[in-house]
């Protein structure tokens, strides 16, 4: 009896799996074969892997082999496949965390003012830095007619100390901001030690993406009339 053996070789054992499945889809299994109109089973002998393309032959009684399509060409866009899921589960994750970290890191524009309007008013340096490091960017911004014109936390607090010098007991009232987008004003009136007001103003504000305070430009007095 004439028998037939058919022998898949592939290069990586990792796909050992594909090209089985592959053969047994196509009615072509991985082992000794039977005569024609006979059944197949799996089990028979197998040739070692070796390097190269994965290749199914055909090998004849005679000892001729003749070559079949080759089942393992799926074997790498698999594997692309994969490495493409991977790759976007992986950006997507990121994506996730960083979002997350965001919106941690957030402060709402009402939270803002509140912490920018207390470090007006706290006389304690450390205290007030605190307060700043809360709210303020790193390389905020402020100015206003005094002419004064700063840049980071550590010039604000400076600044906010020679105002405490200037004017000691003082305190500032602020309103709730008005926003849109990234931007919002705030109105404020500057109380003296009695309670009386000495002056009023309206500060606007321009806001980070993650809701601290850019830059604040500060205008006294009452708002021009129309």
């Amino acid at each position: 009896m004439n028998q037939q053996w058919f022998i898949l070789t592939r290069p990586d054992p990792w796909n050992d799996l594909q090209p089985l499945k592959a053969a047994k889809r196509s009615g072509t299994y991985l082992g000794r074969g039977a005569p024609s109109g006979g059944s197949r089973t799996l089990g028979g002998p197998c040739e070692r892997p070796l390097p190269g393309r994965h290749r199914l032959s055909l090998l004849t009684g005679s000892g001729h082999s003749q070559s079949l399509p080759s089942l393992g060409m799926y074997t790498p866009m698999s594997k692309l496949v994969v490495s493409l899921l991977a790759a976007s589960a992986l950006a997507s994750t990121a994506v996730a965390i960083r979002a997350a970290a965001q919106s941690e890191l957030r402060v709402t524009p009402d939270a803002a003012v509140v912490a920018y309007c207390a470090a007006w008013n706290t006389t304690d340096r450390s205290a007030r830095d605190r307060l700043l490091a809360r709210v303020w960017a790193a390389d905020g911004v402020y100015s206003d007619p005094e002419p004064t014109l700063v840049a980071g936390r550590a010039a604000l607090g400076d600044a906010i100390a020679e105002f405490q010098h200037h004017y000691p007991g003082a305190r500032f009232r602020c309103s709730a901001p008005q926003t849109h987008h990234r931007a919002m004003r705030v109105s404020w009136i500057l109380l003296g030690p009695d309670g009386t007001q000495i002056t009023q103003g309206m500060d606007f504000y321009d806001l980070a993406p993650d809701g601290l305070i850019s830059r604040v430009v500060g205008f006294f007095g009452a708002p021009p009339a129309p």
